[in-house]
């Protein structure tokens, strides 16, 4: 990784000491450097994780996106002029950088003493969706995958015998949702990851971020995952319900002002986010080999007693959707 690391820099003109790593997992390597007084992120992704052809995607509809003035972290040129950089030498890697977004993420107290920053979030998803509506990748290397590409790869994971109700669970859900109804009034290219993580607030301008996750999907299936992220997994269920039910109020206020989306579609939301957390369940379970200990931070919290209300089909939250 060293070498690839050194690499990367360099198509970008920079050296590793200039860099600053802010996360490595097993499938991403993200940093963040200063070049003439502005600053920079650096993300190398190897190919098991994403192929060349989607980051390329991923990059095109960000573009996309900010031509049609929609806050995001656009993607900046290589030395070379290249926008995706690929280098195969440890392993098979593309490499890009953004300009990092202006602000910082909202707190907790950011969240909860006004509706004003959810109703703002809202408003910039529905923005997205709008502006899906009129997507094309503009390349023929450009591909992004569809929801059921990914869902099909995590239901065929291999699990102990021990795990096969939660995965029976996971393929059932896929066969209700594979039935829905798909038009361009509905689906399309959407963020699948949005949440305060991945967000940055410059007093009210948000500006979004790490597209790594982007897929073609529901609408509805965009504003479950914000609401499965907006719920502390410290809260009880009571509590749980009462800021999952005034997250999603305020979270539409905002993105009804920019998209219309039929009542219908709401009924779907528990469907959606049992998706998320089943799918979220069979990945950290695969990454840590079922040992649950040797993980830390979200994912061990999420994973504590996870499985026995998933198999007990207790909802992740209870929510009224006649909003």
């Amino acid at each position: 990784m060293e070498r690839t690391l050194t690499e990367a820099c360099s198509r970008y003109g920079i050296t590793v000491d200039e860099l600053t790593t802010l996360s490595q997992t097993q499938h991403n390597f993200v940093g963040s450097y200063g070049r003439g007084g502005n600053e920079f992120i650096l993300r190398i992704t190897k190919e098991s994780h994403r192929p060349f052809r989607a980051v390329m995607g991923e990059v095109d509809w960000i573009n996309y996106l900010s031509e049609k003035s929609i806050s995001v972290s656009i993607p900046v040129p290589s030395v070379r002029g290249q926008l995706v950089e690929k280098i195969e030498i440890d392993d098979y890697v593309t490499v890009v950088s953004f300009v990092k977004a202006e602000g910082r993420p909202p707190t907790d107290d950011d969240l909860l003493k006004s509706g004003d920053h959810i109703r703002e979030m809202g408003r910039l998803m529905g923005q997205m969706h709008v502006a899906t509506k009129g997507y094309a990748p503009r390349s023929h290397d450009a591909q992004r995958p569809h929801w059921y590409e990914d869902a099909n790869s995590i239901a065929s994971i291999d699990l102990p015998e021990s795990e096969n109700e939660v995965i029976q669970e996971y393929v059932q859900l896929n066969q209700y949702l594979s039935q829905l109804p798909v038009s361009g009034e509905v689906y399309g290219l959407v963020h699948m990851d949005f949440h305060q993580n991945n967000l940055f607030f410059d007093g009210m301008k948000i500006t979004m971020f790490d597209f790594d996750a982007c897929r073609y999907s529901w609408f509805i299936n965009d504003i479950a995952v914000a609401v499965f992220y907006a719920i502390p997994l410290y809260l009880n269920a009571e509590a749980g319900a009462s800021r999952g039910n005034q997250f999603l109020k305020h979270f539409m206020q905002g993105y009804r002002g920019e998209n219309t989306l039929g009542s219908e579609w709401f009924k779907h939301i528990p469907a959606f986010i049992r998706h998320r957390e089943i799918g979220r369940y069979i990945k950290i379970w695969r990454s840590c080999n079922g040992n649950i200990d040797s993980i830390s931070g979200w994912a061990k919290d999420f994973m504590q007693g996870r499985k026995e209300r998933i198999t007990r089909k207790r909802p992740y939250v209870e929510l009224d959707l006649d909003i």
